[in-house]
């Protein structure tokens, strides 16, 4: 969580991008989630909600539904307007919104965005992560 959101130029992108790669490995090793235990309605679910609450792109209605139906989720359109209607707006971003991802980076990124969406119940805090933790398990701030 929040390694993709580091902006390119930033320091930390090398050793983000090293940690990436050296967790590939440990994701595919025997006793670990694989798509099918990650993928479910409620990641999408949070997903849409992760989405709604940063003025998220269109794209994401697009890729969602795919990829839902690519996993056999039964996803459809007006799950985006149900899920949006409840979630608030928390990161006003570009390219309709005020900010760009390289400012929620520094106010504390997808992390920060993770423990508000949970503290309001916007999200499911349950549902599995790629590295093994619950949503909730994974925002929390590590030291």
């Amino acid at each position: 969580m929040g390694f993709n959101s580091v902006p390119a130029m930033d320091a930390k992108k090398d050793s983000v991008a090293f940690a990436c790669g050296k967790g590939n490995p440990e994701c595919a090793g025997e006793g670990n989630p694989v798509p099918h235990d990650i993928l479910t309605r409620e990641a999408f679910e949070n997903a849409i909600a992760s989405v709604a609450a940063t003025g998220g792109s269109t794209n994401a209605v697009l890729h969602l539904l795919a990829i839902a139906r690519e996993a056999g989720i039964d996803l459809q359109i007006d799950d985006f307007q149900t899920v949006s209607e409840r979630t608030p707006l928390l990161a006003d971003l570009k390219p309709s919104g005020r900010f760009v991802a390289a400012d929620m980076h520094r106010a504390g990124g997808v992390r920060l965005l993770a423990r508000r969406l949970l503290h309001g119940k916007h999200l499911h805090p349950a549902a599995m992560t790629i590295t093994g933790l619950s949503l909730k398990a994974e925002s929390e701030e590590r030291h």
